[in-house]
């Protein structure tokens, strides 16, 4: 009995002696690269199903055991500098990762949505906490790739608090949320997204967003398999303000931006890099690289019709429904103090559903569609304004009253001048019961005399006006050339008419101005009034012929008998009133005379 008793005892001291040495053999070949670089590769190959190549790999001490990867290649889904796996005591049990901890350095990560549905959740039963940084991420879908670096990241693929630095184009993204990262579905947060220019932080994700000045907008974002939601937006871009929230679908076969968004105040120049007008940021940030080619586009210019192109192949990869207001405006051209746009994109057909600009006084409406689908782009434009004030439209308090007009253009081209130069269509302004400025009215019609007298007894501050019951204004637009059709204005004095042409393409003017006086005037010149020149530079003219046959005729009469000399200065008043009803009548229709009589 005692003998098998210590033949028992040397059989488990023998067995244990054994299994330690197997363990001290299995941890010492675990600590050599030559022997774990090659079952790593096949044990992650297996694991993945990706052909897979490792540089070295082996098993450290560093406050306990830490397996450590180096130059990991898994094909299509995985590259890194470094990768260090703590193993987890209790990863033999259930429900316990086997890695309590991973952390990866210089690499790339590529998701594969192009099939759809949710994230795979295989990597959760093997790995708890990961730390990333210098990790570019790539996530494939079948109709967009968003790509952006992380700078630090940290998390669970189990759940817990998630924290994400990350840098997107030019933009850096800031993350603080909870979730698994191994279900983007549970993944919500604070965020933070600043940057030079919107639009390089949207191609990154593989959406698309216009040219804006530097921005930074904070909010709400929660991940879904197929939605982004940025809920609670505050910040600023360029020196306005943004609020709101907005949605992006990653659906089939373009994604879906949803944006419904304010600012209490807009500084309109934040705009001008859209539309190619020059912007400045005036709190001292520094102009971004379309905000500078814009300016230096507009300062090298002489053109009134700005630089700017409609970049058509963002519109081709993103559909959109965007809903802006903005409760005032200010640094705006012709007096505008708020305005809201509604536009929805889909498959490159832009649709201005409703942009209405609010002035001090008045309103003005556009509508239409701006059609990318076809080469050149073609648009159909339609507007609406409503009484303007017309002291704080025409310079120098010219004319008082409130101005109605229309326009409806057809335009081809994918760059404003190029369409604006090949526009079909037409534009209308027109006032009833205007007042207009008497002095440059009765020099209009060359009636010096009237002028100098009405010039001489008006306060500066307090100019003399006319009554004006019929102010017409209507051009008749072909092929970038508006025709006057007509131009009238009829005062209690004279009636005066403006024809010729406005060109869209060269921006130019080619305008006579003739005046018939209603009453009877001394120191009237015959001749007419010609304005031509550029928009930005017109210039006007005075015929010389007509005025110097007056004078040479007033010579003659003058050697005769010398009162007789101011015979040919003397306008008798025959002008007789415009049917000023069927103008306005047919300026608010739109309807031009036909051969633009």
């Amino acid at each position: 009995m005692i003998g098998y008793m210590q033949s028992t005892r040397y059989t488990v001291l023998a067995v244990t002696a054994t299994v330690i040495l197997v363990i001290a053999v299995l941890i010492g070949a675990t600590t050599r690269p030559g022997i774990m670089t090659p079952v790593t590769e096949r044990l992650v190959g297996w694991v993945t199903g990706h052909e897979t190549s490792i540089g070295a790999a082996w098993l450290t001490w560093e406050d306990g055991p830490v397996y450590a990867i180096r130059e990991i290649d898994v094909a299509d889904r995985l590259q890194a500098g470094s990768i260090d796996l703590r193993p987890n005591w209790f990863g033999f049990l259930p429900g316990i990762a086997m890695v309590g901890s991973a952390t990866a350095a210089s690499g790339t990560v590529i998701i594969d949505r192009t099939g759809g549905g949710s994230m795979s959740t295989d990597y959760e039963s093997y790995i708890d906490e990961v730390s990333l940084s210098g990790i570019d991420v790539i996530i494939r879908r079948a109709y967009a790739t968003s790509r952006f670096r992380i700078v630090e990241g940290s998390g669970s693929l189990r759940g817990g608090t998630l924290s994400l630095d990350a840098v997107a184009g030019d933009g850096r993204v800031y993350f603080r949320g909870d979730g698994k990262l191994a279900r983007v579905e549970t993944i919500a947060g604070d965020a933070t997204v600043e940057g030079p220019n919107l639009a390089t932080v949207a191609e990154a994700l593989g959406i698309a967003a216009p040219d804006v000045p530097p921005f930074t907008l904070n909010g709400r974002l929660s991940v879904n398999a197929d939605n982004w939601d940025l809920t609670g937006i505050s910040g600023e871009i360029g020196d306005s303000d943004i609020g709101g929230a907005l949605t992006v679908h990653f659906r089939e076969p373009r994604p879906l931006i949803e944006a419904d968004l304010s600012s209490e105040t807009l500084d309109f120049d934040d705009l001008g890099v859209i539309i190619g007008l020059p912007s400045v940021n005036e709190d001292g940030a520094a102009l971004n690289e379309a905000q500078e080619t814009a300016n230096a586009r507009y300062q090298q210019s002489t053109r009134f019709i700005p630089d700017a192109s409609i970049d058509f192949s963002r519109l081709s990869i993103v559909d959109a429904d965007v809903r802006y207001t903005a409760a005032s405006v200010v640094d705006a051209p012709f007096t505008i103090s708020a305005f809201n746009l509604d536009l929805a994109i889909e498959n490159s057909l832009l649709t201005i559903e409703e942009f209405t600009a609010s002035m001090v006084d008045g309103q003005m409406s556009l509508s239409g569609t701006v059609n990318g689908r076809e080469q050149p782009a073609e648009s159909d434009l339609s507007g609406r304004f409503d009484d303007l004030d017309l002291e704080s439209i025409v310079p120098d308090r010219m004319a008082r009253g409130k101005l109605q007009g229309r326009l409806d253009l057809a335009l081809a081209g994918s760059d404003f001048r190029t369409a604006f130069g090949n526009a079909d269509g037409s534009v209308s302004f027109w006032a009833e019961g205007a007042r207009l400025a008497a002095v440059p009215i009765e020099a209009a019609g060359l009636d010096i005399g009237e002028a100098l007298v009405t010039l001489a007894g008006q306060d500066r501050d307090d100019p003399v006006y006319v009554e004006a019951p019929c102010l017409v204004a209507s051009l008749d637009i072909s092929d970038g050339i508006g025709t006057a059709d007509p131009i009238v204005a009829d005062t209690e004095d004279s009636v005066i008419i403006v024809d010729g042409t406005v060109n869209l393409r060269n921006e130019t003017l080619d305008l006579a101005v003739k005046a018939d006086a209603k009453d009877f005037s001394w120191g009237t010149l015959m001749g007419d009034i010609t304005v031509g020149g550029s928009w930005r530079d017109p210039s006007i003219t005075v015929d010389a012929g007509g005025g110097a046959a007056q004078v040479l005729f007033a010579g003659l009469l003058g050697a005769v008998a010398g009162p007789l000399a101011a015979l040919p200065f003397f306008e008798t008043g025959d002008g007789k009133d415009v049917p000023c009803r069927s103008l306005l009548d047919r300026a608010r229709s739109g309807n031009a005379l036909p051969g633009g009589q």
